[in-house]
């Protein structure tokens, strides 16, 4: 599995479909009993557009469609897809979700996974090195815990 910071991004969004943060296959990530699939189902996204300044870095638009599948029962659900932006903050570093996210953690990510999260608002996650990440803040709502709805 690639934990690189850029593949995490990229499966964490509601279907990233930025060309330059594209879900280019399948991933495979862990819930805290079973592993699970994600898929890039449908490209119903639209163009993204990258704005930059000297403070910030935007990625945003409407992206794809994911399905997360767990792989002991083959239970699904289906991701369509809403509106998200990426922001990064170039004097932190921090990486500034807006939208709908699906945030995947690793048990080095704070707070420590496995976990695939559903979220709605906005997110600060401040990256750690090895393509792990802090949770700085959130303003929102936890939408939906993936691994308890494939369980």
């Amino acid at each position: 599995m690639n934990r690189s910071l850029v593949s995490k991004l990229a499966a964490l969004a509601l279907g990233i479909g930025a060309a330059n943060v594209a879900l280019a296959q399948d991933a495979t990530y862990s819930c805290p009993s079973f592993d699970v699939l994600a898929h890039q189902v449908k490209a119903d996204g639209t163009q993204a557009f990258r704005v930059v300044n000297r403070a910030l870095s935007i990625v945003t638009g409407t992206f794809n469609s994911l399905q997360f599948t767990n792989l002991s029962n083959q239970s699904s659900v289906t991701l369509p897809s809403k509106g998200a932006n990426l922001m990064v903050d170039q004097r932190t570093g921090n990486y500034i979700l807006t939208g709908h996210w699906v945030l995947i953690s690793f048990p080095e990510d704070i707070p420590p996974g496995p976990s695939i999260i559903e979220y709605s608002g906005k997110l600060v996650l401040k990256p750690l090195g090895g393509g792990f990440t802090e949770i700085v803040s959130f303003n929102g709502k936890v939408v939906r815990d993936i691994c308890a709805l494939l369980e």
